[in-house]
């Protein structure tokens, strides 16, 4: 059986309440994982619980919020931003705006959500219909 997860790429238009339009795609696990990856530092030495020394992965934090932040945010119009030249300033200033940020994550978690729920559906639907 075949999904459209196509869907979790295509994004999702909102009007953002004080100005600007902003296309917001989902993150999914996969993304989350391949962010996670891509951010990988190294390793580095922790106690665990037991007060023992274990390696662990270490992540560069900084560069997963904006690996995340940058995929999510996928277009923009009506958006104008003083001193930015280019897409990536411009991308880089509504990053910075920390309401803004938080606004478009929320709205990814939002597309991911009720897109997971539409999967969920399909999938139910298509059992159901196999069994007769």
């Amino acid at each position: 059986m075949l999904l459209k997860l196509k869907r979790f790429s295509e994004g999702v238009w909102f009007d953002y309440p004080e100005g600007g339009k902003f296309k917001i795609r989902a993150i999914t696990p996969k993304h989350f994982l391949e962010f996670r990856e891509k951010s990988k530092k190294g390793k580095q030495i922790i106690k665990n619980t037991a007060d023992e020394d274990q390696i662990v992965d270490n992540y560069d934090d900084a560069l997963m919020s904006w690996l995340i932040f940058d995929y999510a945010l996928a277009e923009w119009s009506d958006l104008e931003v003083e001193g930015a030249s280019n897409e990536e300033e411009i991308k880089e200033a509504v990053f910075n705006d920390r309401p803004l940020r938080d606004w478009i994550m929320e709205r990814a978690s939002q597309v991911f959500k009720t897109e997971e729920k539409a999967v969920e559906g399909e999938l139910k639907n298509s059992e159901t219909s196999l069994g007769g």
